[in-house]
């Protein structure tokens, strides 16, 4: 190996070294993620997991007799039994069963066609219950959440509770079999993958250069 490539390897090495990390960094930052707690069988993206952080577009998925609670700054999440939601940023969506929601900044949850919104800096304390009947109940126990669908909105306070319909939109999706699956949101669409993903990319390449006695250039010395 030339002197010239030995100092292009190392300067190579350098950049990745310095340029991997910050971009890591940069994306952790931009999608929040939050930890879960299992009780029982859960999986996360088709994973049986006890403990494990979430990050959006993860599937959660509670079976018959478990249960999972998921903590982020300011809110907690509880995952009913024979129940599944997918982790967004500053939401979450529920697919099936029954998610209560105790926020004091602003978290959402939606559901088909509604959107379920606290009242923004105030805490609130609601549970929505999607039945197999096609029915969404929504109950609220502390603050106000606004019930929104089709840009309309209703305002719930606290104590009062109501049914709404699914739209038809969403219906005719769940009969076609159109609901997420673990298959559909895998591993591999996860945030943390990804980034992990990066990771072991970048570490891989670094040492292949390093490592390698073969010059950089296709042409041999």
């Amino acid at each position: 190996m030339s002197g010239n490539q030995g100092r292009l390897r190392r300067w190579v090495c350098t950049v990745l070294v310095v340029v991997f990390p910050c971009a890591l960094i940069a994306q952790d930052a931009q999608t929040p993620g939050a930890m879960l707690e299992a009780r029982g069988a859960v999986t996360v993206n088709g994973r049986n997991v006890t403990s494990q952080a979430v990050f959006p577009g993860d599937l959660m998925v509670a079976q018959a007799g478990a249960g999972a609670s998921l903590t982020l700054n300011g809110t907690s999440v509880i995952l009913a039994s024979d129940s599944a939601a997918r982790y967004d940023a500053n939401a979450v969506v529920l697919e099936r069963g029954t998610v209560s929601i105790r926020t004091s900044r602003g978290f959402a949850l939606h559901v088909g066609c509604l959107s379920i919104d606290p009242a923004a800096g105030q805490p609130a304390e609601f549970a929505v219950t999607d039945s197999e009947e096609g029915t969404v109940t929504i109950h609220v126990q502390l603050g106000s959440v606004g019930v929104g669908e089709a840009g309309k909105v209703a305002t719930l306070q606290a104590g009062q509770e109501v049914r709404r319909p699914l739209c038809v939109k969403e219906s005719a999706r769940r009969k076609q079999g159109g609901a997420v699956t673990a298959a559909s949101t895998g591993i591999l669409n996860s945030t943390g993958a990804l980034i992990a993903g990066s990771a072991v990319v970048g570490t891989v390449l670094v040492l292949v250069l390093v490592k390698s006695d073969d010059p950089i250039s296709p042409k041999n010395p």
